[in-house]
């Protein structure tokens, strides 16, 4: 887990989530700059604290008590996360030549147009003919020359 503590409150408020009250009034840990310098000792005292607890449980439960918290995830949990599954992540595209890939959808989502990956990016060449044709304005004949030129794929 990646616990963040930011403030004397979410400090008090970890030392009660961890039934570790006395921490809060520890010299050693009585502000920022003495957490800080005594992090080894800080970090003993949380692994030890966190060591016979699943990490879902961990963050669950300081979450719950105020503290920001979040699971460190390898890229096979980001695939069954259910947070990140209710948001329609990840997305599966049928690639043409590399076949069914797995991308992360957009990360956020927007009231108007709420986006989505939902289509492969082109292969090289693949818009030639519209973008030489339509918007620059070349003829059949002049794409099929630069083609045939090997200017354009």
């Amino acid at each position: 887990c990646v616990i963040t503590v930011d403030s004397e409150a979410q400090w008090q408020l970890f030392c009660h989530a961890m039934n570790r009250e006395e921490l809060a009034r520890d010299p050693r840990f009585s502000s920022l700059a003495s957490r800080l310098k005594y992090i080894a000792d800080l970090t003993a005292l949380v692994a030890e604290w966190t060591s016979g607890r699943e990490a879902e449980d961990v963050m669950s439960l300081l979450q719950a008590a105020g503290v920001p918290c979040g699971v460190v995830q390898n890229g096979a949990d980001l695939m069954h996360d259910p947070h990140l599954q209710a948001r329609r992540f990840p997305v599966v595209l049928q690639h043409p030549v590399a076949g069914r890939l797995v991308f992360p959808d957009v990360p956020f989502r927007l009231s108007q147009d709420p986006g989505s990956a939902d289509r492969m990016a082109p292969e090289l060449g693949e818009h030639n003919d519209y973008v030489f044709g339509k918007i620059l304005g070349l003829s059949a004949d002049e794409i099929a020359q630069l083609k045939a030129e090997q200017v354009l794929s």
